[in-house]
């Protein structure tokens, strides 16, 4: 995998080398998602973490750490 994505020219495949911290946001936004789309409520700190986590709030999230916005 690592050999992968060294040779992958996407500015994902730098984010994905992070390995352990980008495995667990993956899977942290899988999931919210999942709770979102089955569940009856969604609250709102899982919302926020969800959006933070995904866009950013106190720290940039994946988007911002990818593509490098702001």
């Amino acid at each position: 995998m690592q050999t992968f994505l060294a040779q992958w020219q996407h500015p994902l495949a730098q984010w994905l080398r992070q390995g352990e911290a980008a495995a667990s946001a993956i899977d942290r936004i899988a999931q919210l998602r999942n709770r979102a789309a089955h569940a009856d409520t969604l609250y709102l700190w899982q919302f926020k973490e969800l959006w933070g986590l995904i866009v950013g709030s106190d720290r940039p999230g994946i988007l911002q750490s990818i593509y490098g916005g702001s």
